[in-house]
C-alpha cells in the first residue's frame, strides 16, 4: 500500500530471508531498511526490519498490530515486552496462535496472557477458531483503553 510504513520484528536469521523475499518481490517500488542498532529511526513509507534484540529500546508505535503466529511462539520475556508496550498503541489487532486442546476456545495454550492482555486493552475482541484446526485468531479493535 502507499503511504505505509511496515515494521518487522523478526530473528536476524529470518530478517535475512524476508530482506530477500521483498527485495525480489518489491524491488524498486518501496525501500527496505534492515536495522542493527538503537536508537531505532523508522524509514517512512519502506519496510523496516527490527531484530527482536532491538526491541527493548525501539519506541514503535502504529496502525496495526499483526502477528501471524510469531507473538504466540515467543519468549515470555517478548511477550511481556509487547505488552508492557501496549502492542505498541496499534488501533487494530490480528493475533494467531494455537490451542492446547481444539474443543475448549478457552483453553490457550500458555497464551493466556496474551489473550488477556488483548482483552485488557482494546474496547471491541473476537476470538475465533482459525481455518487450520487447533489454532485461534484474534481480532481487536479500537484505542486501546
Amino acid at each position: 500500500m502507499p503511504d505505509t510504513t511496515y515494521v518487522i520484528v523478526d530473528l536476524p536469521e529470518f530478517l535475512s530471508l524476508q530482506h530477500l523475499f521483498l527485495r525480489m518481490n518489491f524491488s524498486g517500488q518501496r525501500a527496505i531498511k534492515a536495522h542493527t542498532a538503537v536508537p531505532v529511526k523508522l524509514e517512512r513509507n519502506a519496510f523496516n526490519l527490527l531484530p527482536v534484540q532491538l526491541l527493548p529500546d525501539a519506541k514503535l508505535s502504529g496502525d496495526s498490530f499483526i502477528s501471524h503466529f510469531g507473538l504466540s511462539k515467543t519468549t515470555d520475556f517478548t511477550q511481556k515486552l509487547v505488552i508492557a508496550n501496549r502492542f505498541f498503541d496499534c488501533c487494530g489487532l490480528y493475533l494467531t496462535g494455537q490451542y492446547s486442546r481444539s474443543d475448549d476456545i478457552t483453553a490457550w495454550r500458555p497464551h493466556d496472557l496474551l489473550y488477556q492482555a488483548v482483552c485488557d486493552q482494546y474496547h471491541e475482541v473476537k476470538a475465533l477458531d482459525f481455518h487450520i484446526a487447533g489454532n485461534y485468531e484474534l481480532i481487536a479493535s479500537s484505542r486501546p483503553r
